[in-house]
């Protein structure tokens, strides 16, 4: 028997969502061109989360409010048929949106939030390979935390804002300052269709553009660990002394001049209890360009299909996930892996997760 080690909450308030939407849609010369837009101001106000409790306490976590969250944005769609003849037709559309999220409050005062991202046998994960991910005050909703480097702080020294190497020429960590990488959210997403008919011939493709957005990746963190990331074979994997960066003598800072040697290197380019930069690698871009879907179809004449009893039949060649373009350095994974959750930690990223996959197939369609 084991003992439930989340503690309840007898004051645990409703969520409450209040939203208010303008929009505006119209459609012109025959149907050939339509569009629709909207703007939406969405506060969410005591989120149900469950947060994490020092184990002192006798408990992991705890169910209770989070505070104020403001989400609001744009959403636009526009669709276009420039050709329509007796043979001919051909159909564009695009859909965009984009979202501004902020966290407005949280609870008791507090400025930040650790945002659990898995579980353990024990309890709640609060980061990985030394990775946060939190809500903070003012800022948008799940911001990506870690420590920082030590530099010199010290502005009247010559070397201030200089990186602090240790007897063997490697960065260390800093225990009292971080930094903030960014968030969460993409700067927006767009889809895109295109439809191409001639006669009973036609071809369809759908694909979607996501811009902007981190996300974490264990899969760069082992590859990094292995020595299989791009990033690894840094300088030809000879040695290097760190720019911009000194050494303590006699309690006093001087220019760094001890290099890393090359026998080092799978420790200062793939190991972030040697390099705390390294760490920067694992928290990749989300954004991306997928050709969704390209399909092929031949629609089967009326002639055909009276004989056959039957409304409609056609034949479709179809491929899935053709295409996947992300930026140069994001050559682990797909984006759109996940696997923390359903909640606000699935979008923290991911951990080994399975790749995605492209895909074809043959559809039959009848209508009886």
């Amino acid at each position: 028997m084991t003992e439930y080690n989340r503690l309840p909450n007898k004051s645990l308030k409703p969520e409450i969502t209040t939203e208010y939407e303008l929009g505006l849609s119209g459609t012109f010369f025959g149907n050939r061109l339509s569009f629709d837009v909207a703007y939406y101001d969405r506060t969410t106000k005591n989120q149900i989360i469950s947060a994490t409790l020092a184990p002192e306490t006798g408990y992991t976590s705890n169910t209770r409010n989070v505070g104020k969250l403001q989400n609001k944005g744009i959403e636009a769609m526009v669709n276009f048929t420039p050709i329509r003849t007796k043979d001919w037709e051909w159909s564009v559309g695009a859909t965009y949106a984009k979202n501004w999220s902020k966290v407005k409050e949280l609870w008791d005062g507090l400025d930040e939030y650790t945002i659990p991202v898995g579980t353990t046998s024990t309890g709640l994960y609060s980061s990985m390979r030394g990775v946060s991910y939190v809500l903070k005050v003012g800022e948008p909703i799940g911001i990506f935390k870690l420590p920082a480097t030590q530099k010199v702080t010290d502005k009247n020294s010559p070397y201030y804002g200089y990186r602090i190497v240790n007897g063997n020429g490697f960065l260390q960590a800093s225990t009292t300052d971080y930094d903030y990488l960014g968030s969460s959210q993409p700067d927006f997403v767009m889809g895109f269709t295109t439809h191409l008919k001639w006669k009973n011939l036609s071809l369809a493709a759908t694909g979607d553009w996501h811009k902007g957005g981190l996300m974490y990746s264990e899969t760069s963190y082992i590859t990094h660990f292995n020595g299989n990331s791009t990033e690894t074979v840094f300088n030809e994997r000879d040695a290097f002394v760190y720019p911009h960066s000194v050494k303590i003598v006699g309690g006093e800072y001087v220019e760094n001049n001890i290099p890393v040697a090359s026998n080092y290197m799978n420790y200062v380019q793939g190991n972030y209890s040697y390099n705390p930069e390294v760490r920067r690698d694992f928290v990749v871009s989300r954004s991306y360009f997928k050709l969704r879907e390209l399909a092929l179809t031949y629609d089967f004449p009326k002639t055909i299909t009276s004989a056959l009893k039957m409304q409609k039949l056609s034949l479709s060649l179809v491929g899935h996930n053709l295409l996947l373009i992300t930026p140069k350095h994001q050559n682990y994974i797909d984006p759109e892996s996940s696997n923390f959750g359903n909640d606000i930690s699935s979008e923290f990223g991911e951990t080994m997760g399975s790749v995605s996959t492209r895909n074809y197939g043959i559809n039959l369609k009848v209508v009886f």
